[in-house]
């Protein structure tokens, strides 16, 4: 399975794609997790055609618009199905 977001129309100052660490309860409790401040969520940049896959299980977000114009994110979510000898496997 995964997930696309597309991005069809990106104004500027509309936010960022934001995905959080898969691991961040096993960070749980401590300070730093490999010299990076807890709470520090990778940023994704977007722009006008750019197109992003990744797993359905990561938590993701986008960064608060401060634009006035619509952004327009086309978001899909795929799964395969397997068909061996007219049986399907999902």
């Amino acid at each position: 399975s995964l997930v696309v977001a597309a991005y069809l129309k990106v104004p500027p100052n509309s936010g960022n794609l934001i995905m959080v660490d898969p691991l961040e309860y096993h960070w749980h409790g401590l300070r730093v997790k490999m010299g990076v401040p807890l709470g520090t969520d990778k940023v994704l940049p977007v722009k006008t055609n750019k197109v992003y896959f990744f797993a359905p299980f990561l938590r993701h977000g986008t960064e608060q618009s401060k634009s006035d114009d619509d952004r327009w994110v086309l978001s899909i979510n795929l799964s395969t199905i397997m068909k061996l000898n007219d049986k399907e496997y999902r």
